[in-house]
């Protein structure tokens, strides 16, 4: 069950701040508002405009507050175009946060902001909190003159706190401080996230510490993950700066640098290339890098800062989903905390020099990396999300069974039911404990 709490702001009446909300969300997200004010089996109205959404929430008969909340819900869970990702290092004052009373103000280096939303469930704690970002815009007053224009514009950052991960993330739309605005009045993103991780330390003893996000990025490349390919990566070194881009999103910057390096070389040099540049790649220090995810070809740009990593989401055609964000950031954290433990690395390499079609164990790869079995398993299961490998299953048995050919399939099913040896016995296949777990390397498409 979720508990919630949600406030006004104190210079606003409730209906203002309600208003207030709806310019902060999508037309979908206002649909998805009224259809929350309706019981189940209600007919909600049809809707074909903002303004027409707005009109029949105010219809539909609840109270500001109530409908504040309906929005605020509906914005908590919508896709945000940038999440802040990092690792909670201590996170036993979230049990002071959770008795935060609202409206309290959290003052974020130059930017007031105040909590404005409170949620929670068994896995994870859900927090927005509302700043206000200052604007100023020039109008055409007339042929020959214009003025400046000040407002301020609503920012929400939803914070969550991932209780079995040890997971935190800041999902935030972004803004625009408009063309009037002077230099030293503009507010980053970074700095934004800084004085929030400020406060969560100062007032709630929270600390966070950044991810190897980096390594973890590197690793999927490394290891040909389908799931993603990184097309763009921005490198820094004692030297210089290397800007290196892919034009196709079927090509990573690894395969583009040994196109070119490589044109000419043998196979055998064509290798060392290719281990010279994933290796280069993978050490260099990168401010930031594009990776395009499959098969929704939604981008990311990532940043790598101080704190964590931040992740600009390019939806393209893709609609925004926070499913999708929960889906990448989980196999990102998970894979980076996974390179922090001892021979974890080995067993990557391990899943990564598989060859296609490949079948191992958790026990082999425990054995072959010297990981322990969970940690294994945990591995084999972070590769399963990143498409490199998926399950496969055979009976536990060496025993001759004629009407069945016992290797590796996917089809579990096929598995579950009795089957007679050639010495007449019987061997229960519904019986998990008699059905052996292995990963299969994914077979790779042949060229089109």
């Amino acid at each position: 069950m979720v508990t919630a709490t949600s406030i006004q702001l104190a210079s606003r009446t409730p209906q203002e701040y309600a208003e207030e909300l709806f310019a902060s969300v999508t037309h979908e997200q206002l649909r998805q508002v009224l259809a929350s004010l309706y019981n189940e089996g209600d007919e909600v109205p049809s809707v074909r405009t903002r303004a027409d959404a707005v009109t029949q929430i105010w219809v539909a008969g609840q109270s500001p507050k109530r409908i504040a909340e309906a929005v605020l819900a509906v914005e908590a869970n919508a896709g945000m175009k940038h999440c802040f990702l990092a690792k909670l290092r201590d996170s036993t004052g979230l049990a002071t946060f959770l008795t935060t009373p609202p409206a309290t103000a959290f003052p974020l280096g130059r930017v007031q902001a105040r909590l404005a939303r409170v949620s929670r469930n068994s896995e994870v704690v859900v927090a927005t909190i509302e700043h206000y970002v200052p604007v100023v815009e020039w109008i055409e007053v007339d042929a020959d003159n214009r003025t400046k224009q000040r407002r301020l514009q609503r920012h929400p950052l939803v914070v969550r706190f991932y209780k079995d991960t040890n997971i935190l993330t800041v999902g935030y739309p972004g803004f625009s401080q408009g063309s009037g605005t002077k230099s030293e009045d503009r507010v980053t993103y970074e700095q934004i996230i800084a004085g929030l991780l400020r406060y969560l330390l100062e007032k709630f003893n929270v600390t966070v510490a950044a991810l190897p996000i980096h390594p973890a990025m590197m690793a999927l490349q490394q290891a040909e993950s389908p799931r993603v390919k990184i097309v763009r990566s921005e490198l820094e070194g004692s030297a210089g700066k290397l800007i290196v881009s892919s034009d196709d999103d079927s090509t990573s910057v690894v395969d583009m640098v040994v196109s070119m390096l490589a044109s000419t070389a043998s196979e055998a040099t064509k290798t060392e290339i290719i281990a010279a540049v994933s290796d280069g790649l993978k050490d260099a220090s990168s401010n930031s890098l594009v990776a395009v995810w499959n098969p929704e070809s939604v981008y990311t740009r990532v940043a790598f800062w101080h704190s964590g990593a931040e992740l600009l989401f390019i939806w393209n055609a893709s609609d925004p989903s926070q499913e999708l964000v929960e889906k990448i950031v989980r196999l990102l954290s998970e894979v980076a905390i996974a390179l922090l433990r001892p021979h974890v690395k080995d067993a990557w390499t391990i899943i990564g020099e598989l060859k296609s079609g490949d079948v191992v164990t958790v026990g082999v790869l425990a054995a072959r990396s010297n990981a322990s079995t969970e940690d294994a398993r945990k591995i084999l299961m972070e590769a399963v999300r990143a498409a490199l490998v998926v399950p496969v299953y055979r009976l536990l048995t060496t025993d001759v069974i004629s009407s069945h050919r016992n290797v590796w399939t996917k089809d579990l099913a096929s598995l579950s039911i009795v089957h007679l040896t050639d010495r007449g016995v019987e061997f229960d296949g519904t019986d998990p404990r008699n059905i052996e777990v292995g990963f299969r390397r994914a077979i790779e498409e042949p060229a089109a």
